[in-house]
């Protein structure tokens, strides 16, 4: 929830500001702010280091982000405050700053988990649930539902900041007129562009089969006693895997298109944006195939060939010549002479790589019908196999994930 924790961090705080506000001087006020501002996004610092020095573990699993770690800071604010002889820092300083850190942790367990009983436990709690196939919330799913919640903290944040620092009428009335607008255009937003977004349902941070581990940690995710690797129907819902897939890929058609590719720590794409791989990715992962995961393993036994890192590059997975090296280290590739072109199949252009389309249909072997997400339109589109030869030249890479 990257948009609402500050705002959220200031509603946690608020009542105690608004009552108390009056009582401290006008440098006190500013240091509670500022103290609120800091604490309320401290936790995801450590996105620094995960973009600028490893990438390699999940940022939730960082002892950064527990509980545990900023209680320590308790202690710091009780002795800076001791040596200065300031009881507002010892006390006020200190809870307002755990307070918002809290809140953070909270927000945090809705979307996936924290680790609350670290150090003595490093299970992840939190609402995981919420990215079920079967959940919705007014037709959004996974990430657009926190979408949802997110525009309603942050209009009530803005409503609570105007009723303490806004005393003339006029200025409230504008502020208030902020916030409504802010809530329609948002909601009008999601609700008109909808049909143009795709579900981001992350299955990979649900667990399916309630065994505490996340989905792509959990080498079984359907507890069956079949190894995912193994498994015609990874999640178990009836529906085997190619078929899960298909069905993700079609759903993706006549998607916005991403042209920040799942930068910016993937804003665009949490709102339901499509970046080129993501065509590949998401909709294996509706199947329980989790590429990221895999290709993690894979590099950690295979790192020949791969053009990054999973530790120096947080978009290892969604490199598209890594992609293509995962494919061909487990033996997903199609014989280019040989090859029947069957619905799945994952066709990759250029030289070097850079766009993939997976095929949808196939009724007409000479007019094959595949998806693509492409900086040319708007919009995901499909296209016959011709058509994109024609404009991308022939496919440099064909792949089969299911057989």
């Amino acid at each position: 929830m990257i948009f609402a924790h500050l705002p959220a961090g200031y509603l946690l705080a608020q009542p105690f500001l608004s009552t108390a506000w009056k009582k401290f001087t006008c440098k006190q006020q500013y240091s509670l702010l500022a103290i609120t501002a800091f604490s309320a996004i401290a936790p995801d610092l450590d996105f620094l280091y995960f973009y600028w020095v490893s990438s390699e573990t999940f940022h939730r699993r960082y002892f950064s982000h527990s509980p545990f770690f900023y209680l320590q800071f308790l202690i710091v604010f009780f002795i800076i405050g001791r040596l200065k002889k300031s009881k507002f820092l010892q006390w006020i300083g200190g809870s307002i700053f755990l307070g918002a850190v809290i809140g953070h942790l909270l927000l945090d367990s809705i979307n996936s988990g924290v680790m609350w009983l670290y150090p003595f436990s490093d299970y992840l709690f939190g609402l995981r649930g919420i990215h079920d196939k079967s959940l919705s919330l007014f037709g959004f799913h996974g990430s657009g539902f926190i979408l949802l919640f997110e525009i309603i903290i942050i209009a009530t944040a803005i409503i609570a900041a105007t009723r303490q620092f806004l005393q003339n009428l006029t200025w409230r009335f504008i502020a208030y007129c902020i916030a409504i607008l802010f809530i329609t255009f948002s909601f009008s937003f999601l609700v008109l562009s909808k049909p143009y977004l795709y579900d981001t349902r992350y299955a990979f941070l649900a667990d399916t089969d309630k065994d505490k581990l996340m989905n792509f940690e959990d080498a079984d995710i359907d507890n069956d006693g079949v190894n995912n690797a193994s498994d015609n129907d990874i999640d178990a819902d009836g529906v085997n895997n190619l078929d899960d897939f298909l069905a993700a890929v079609k759903n993706m058609n006549g998607k916005f298109y991403d042209f920040y590719r799942g930068n910016f720590m993937n804003i665009s794409k949490n709102i339901g944006f499509v970046a080129p791989t993501d065509i590949l990715t998401y909709p294996l992962s509706q199947s329980g195939f989790f590429l990221s995961q895999r290709m993690d393993d894979d590099y950690k036994n295979t790192p020949q060939g791969y053009m990054t890192t999973p530790k120096n590059d947080p978009q290892f997975s969604e490199n598209i010549e890594n992609i293509a090296q995962f494919l061909k280290n487990q033996n997903f590739l199609v014989d280019r002479v040989e090859r029947t072109i069957k619905a799945g199949d994952v066709f990759m252009f250029g030289v070097p790589l850079k766009s993939l389309a997976v095929v949808i249909d196939t009724q007409d072997p000479s007019h094959t019908i595949l998806i693509l997400a492409h900086p040319s339109q708007p919009l995901t589109h499909t296209l016959s196999l011709d058509e994109i030869v024609k404009r991308e030249g022939p496919p440099q890479v064909i792949a089969r994930i299911f057989p």
